[in-house]
């Protein structure tokens, strides 16, 4: 029997039944044959990179951990925060938000007047409570808004929302998140907040904080949020009374201020042995088909405000429409 190596056509022939293989190379036996089917040149790695060994996984997961931990270390968001305002007088705290910048159903120069207002008044903080710009995502479920935008283009609407927050620098306390803000982050995993909030040198309150007010020698809780569970419009303040029961925080809230509805609303009632301020802001998105189809809804422009003494614990409240009444009040309490 042939004992040579295999040539190129036995090995192309081997492929092929005994019976048919054995016709075209007799020489060979069976034996011969069904060794070469089962055998193969044995692969001989150079430089093939070897799985981590169990210590050297170890070492890798403890570097993770670590990793995500700075990550949260240096995260900007926050859900708590302190400020002081070192004043012998009434100061304000106005809460601004639904601006939807770019929509065509938007009330801009109203939007524009009104943070004029806070602006020119002495004494006044602004709390920002989300959805800064329209920023309709094609091929979303909220997509056809922009259809009905001005300017579609998302970086358009929030270069405009920026020049209007930059009218109101050194009077915000912080920045909200709201759904529309955040439909970068579930798009592209861009939280836009942070590098607006750098910018305006403030806080990034998130999806909402509660914010501990020191003025003179009174300190103030307000919990602030842009949407909090199930929102009703037949019991208008029920999301600020589950907000005041289950938020995760143990300070007693003085003022809870929300905002999504897109109209202005406001209660006070004992609760908790203190005088609770519940309030909601307005929207400058005065109407939109969304709102149509649903039950002609308007938006309603507006930005509730609270007067904070620094002498007595006491909460000034003001609904929204009734900006310039509590700006007039402001400032013949600080004259």
């Amino acid at each position: 029997m042939k004992s040579s190596p295999w040539d190129l056509e036995e090995m192309v022939d081997s492929l092929k039944p005994w019976e048919e293989f054995h016709c075209l190379h007799p020489e060979r036996s069976q034996r011969e044959y069904l060794a070469r089917k089962k055998t193969d040149m044995p692969i001989v790695f150079r430089d093939r990179k070897q799985p981590r060994t169990i210590e050297e996984e170890e070492l890798w997961h403890d570097k993770l951990i670590a990793l995500a931990e700075e990550e949260v270390r240096f995260d900007p968001e926050q859900t708590a925060l302190t400020v002081e305002l070192d004043s012998d007088k009434p100061v304000a705290i106005a809460f601004t938000g639904d601006w939807h910048c770019g929509h065509k159903g938007t009330d801009h120069r109203a939007l524009k007047i009104h943070n004029e207002l806070l602006a020119s008044t002495p004494g006044v903080y602004c709390v920002g409570m989300g959805d800064y710009a329209q920023n309709s995502k094609a091929n979303s479920k909220p997509g056809a808004a922009l259809y009905d935008s001005a300017f579609p283009n998302p970086d358009e609407q929030y270069h405009f929302a920026i020049h209007e927050m930059e009218r109101l620098r050194g009077k915000w306390l912080g920045l909200i998140t709201g759904c529309h803000d955040h439909w970068n982050f579930t798009a592209a995993g861009l939280r836009t907040m942070r590098d607006i909030c750098a910018q305006l040198d403030t806080a990034n309150l998130w999806h909402g904080a509660v914010i501990t007010v020191k003025v003179g020698e009174q300190t103030y809780q307000i919990g602030a949020k842009h949407r909090y569970g199930n929102e009703s419009n037949a019991n208008t303040t029920n999301a600020q009374r589950w907000f005041d029961s289950d938020y995760p925080t143990e300070a007693n809230l003085d003022v809870i201020c929300l905002a999504h509805l897109h109209y202005c609303d406001l209660q006070k009632r004992p609760r908790k042995g203190v005088n609770k301020v519940w309030m909601r802001s307005g929207a400058y998105l005065v109407w939109e088909d969304y709102g149509q189809r649903l039950g002609g809804y308007r938006g309603q422009p507006g930005v509730p405000i609270v007067i904070l003494y620094p002498d007595r614990k006491q909460v000034l409240p003001f609904h929204g429409t009734d900006l310039k009444e509590a700006l007039y009040t402001l400032r013949m309490l600080r004259a």
